[in-house]
């Protein structure tokens, strides 16, 4: 019989007419119980651990739910043994568990197995987790991963090379998020969707050569890439979201595609190496500090098609000059602002007053 740890620990009733556990409060080895007074424990709560210096968990049957951020920031844990009941896991459930090398449960579990460590979903289909302590330098997906969750691989510090094999569809939100050792990502044709800050802040991430397949690329996807240096996206996209690429400080070109309408929002704020990017004839919006900060930024043409461009888009980028038509939305916009403008065929204005092309 398994000793109590959690006797200070604080349970609620759940819906399903069990308890769940709260907060834990107790040993750093946790055994939660199976009981808490005549009521079974069926789950564990949202941050039930979070930050807590447990070493090692041990979850009684029963428990059919663990929640988000259940587990989140526990430096220390090692080991998490995992019910045969269970059956739900919350987003970021072990978010940050830096010295978890690899999940434990049943063989014949009814919902998840583990692969190489990482915990999936019982068809092989999610991969949900890589455990943080993992510390194999290059990582290949299992075969028949098509999605990979939320937070999966954040915070993996190991992890040079991911080969996310030949089925991958979906990446989640921040789901590579802080791979700070991360050098390579090699993406499947097979691939549509990556998720908002699903690489953000892997910072020696040095190229991406996105497959044409993908269709959407989330907010932030790139943000603090700062070793990013090359990029190829693909011919459908239409949209570049708000902070895609901010603080990719070694980028220093882009090619947009001709789909692309709508640059967001800090798209490319402080990308200080970028020189040229160059903009798609039918863009029709440039968000707000879109470029703000591209400090050597040289040249940007926009076409005569109609287009908002937003407050501090070209703040901070002193050598550029616009190219732009005669009469234009850019035009006005280079007037107003006081930005160094070529009309197209014609003479360079600097400040809102004309200068002869040297």
């Amino acid at each position: 019989m398994r000793h109590n740890t959690a006797k200070e620990s604080v349970f609620a009733p759940a819906r399903n007419g069990g308890a769940e556990l709260v907060r834990y409060s107790g040993d750093s080895i946790a055994v939660v119980p199976a009981f808490f007074g005549d009521l079974p424990v069926t789950s564990i709560g949202p941050e039930a651990f979070s930050g807590l210096p447990v070493t090692s968990v041990t979850l009684p049957e029963g428990v059919s739910a663990i929640g988000r951020e259940a587990f989140s920031g526990c430096t220390r844990l090692r080991s998490i043994q995992l019910p045969h009941s269970l059956r739900e896991i919350g987003a970021s459930a072990f978010l940050r568990c830096s010295a978890l090398e690899a999940f434990s449960l049943p063989e014949d579990h009814p919902a998840f197995r583990v692969e190489n460590g990482m915990l999936l979903d019982r068809r092989g289909k999610i991969l949900l987790c890589c455990p943080a302590g993992k510390l194999d330098r290059e990582i290949v997906l299992p075969v028949g991963v098509t999605s990979i969750a939320e937070n999966a691989f954040s915070w993996c510090v190991g992890p040079r090379t991911i080969d996310l094999g030949l089925s991958l569809v979906s990446i989640q939100n921040d789901a590579f998020s802080m791979c700070t050792s991360l050098e390579e990502v090699i993406l499947p044709p097979s691939l549509t969707s990556i998720g908002a800050r699903a690489f953000s802040g892997c910072s020696r991430l040095q190229g991406m050569q996105l497959p044409g397949s993908v269709r959407q690329i989330g907010a932030e996807a790139f943000s603090g890439c700062e070793s990013l240096q090359s990029v190829l996206l693909p011919d459908i996209l239409q949209k570049i979201e708000n902070g895609l690429f901010e603080g990719c400080r070694r980028l220093t070109d882009l090619s947009l595609p001709e789909s692309v309408g709508l640059i967001g929002d800090d798209a490319f704020r402080n990308c200080v190496s970028l020189v040229s990017v160059n903009l798609p004839l039918e863009l029709k919006w440039l968000g707000d500090s879109a470029f703000r900060g591209c400090a050597s930024l040289e040249k940007l043409e926009f076409s005569s098609s109609p287009v908002r461009i937003g407050r501090n888009a070209l703040t901070d980028c002193p050598r550029l000059t616009l190219t732009v038509s005669p009469g234009s939305d850019a035009e006005a916009y280079a007037k107003e602002n006081r930005v160094r403008f070529r009309r197209t065929g014609a003479s360079l204005f600097r400040r809102g007053k004309q200068q002869a092309e040297g």
